[in-house]
């Protein structure tokens, strides 16, 4: 393998995302080394998002200090903005799920508004090695191991679009931790779209 995506979900009752990242192997490795500095320099722990946009938890003690957690924020872009290559994400709202699902049925029996914000984003990163006559054997696309529904996801994934997921926990690979930032604002994008 020479690339590799990494991919979160976020989400809520209305909307699903899967969002995620490419770069080239040897740029994550300087990926993952920057991306701690960066975390050691300001002494913070992992970022998720979720805890990290309301302080709270671990980014308790971070209330009220914008500047801090505004530093924090553009170091950790920067990194991602020199390491990574492109991004991709997708949305699904379950109410247009279920409203497709109500006129045909059958759709409910391969997918969900999970498989196909991820399926979607799988369809993106093949159009990408195309566009750049980039074998798929040659990249891996690798998803965050909380993700629900993999079974039905990852068959669609193999049998439709020529690539097959793979799962890592959380921990293992702070590309998760962009991840979840691309996720985290995509979907707050897409709630404001959807209170426009």
């Amino acid at each position: 393998m020479k690339y590799s995506i990494f991919f979160d979900e976020s989400g809520d009752q209305e909307i699903k995302v899967f969002a995620g990242f490419v770069a080239a192997n040897d740029q994550w490795e300087k990926f993952e080394l920057e991306w701690h500095e960066v975390l050691r320099r300001f002494s913070s722990p992992p970022l998720h998002m979720r805890t990290f946009a309301h302080s709270l938890d671990e980014f308790s003690e971070r209330k009220g200090d914008e500047p801090r957690r505004s530093a924090l924020l553009k170091a950790l872009l920067g990194v991602i903005r020199i390491r990574t290559r492109t991004f991709f994400a997708s949305a699904v709202r379950a109410g247009d799920f279920e409203e497709v699902a109500t006129r045909y049925p059958e759709l409910r029996k391969n997918h969900t508004p999970f498989t196909i914000a991820g399926n979607s984003c799988i369809l993106k990163a093949a159009r990408w090695a195309n566009r750049y006559q980039i074998p798929r054997s040659d990249v891996a696309l690798v998803f965050e191991d909380g993700a629900g529904e993999k079974k039905m996801f990852v068959r669609h994934a193999k049998q439709h679009l020529g690539f097959h997921p793979s799962f890592a926990k959380k921990e293992k690979f702070a590309a998760f931790q962009a991840a979840d930032l691309l996720a985290f604002e995509y979907l707050l994008s897409n709630r404001a779209i959807m209170a426009a």
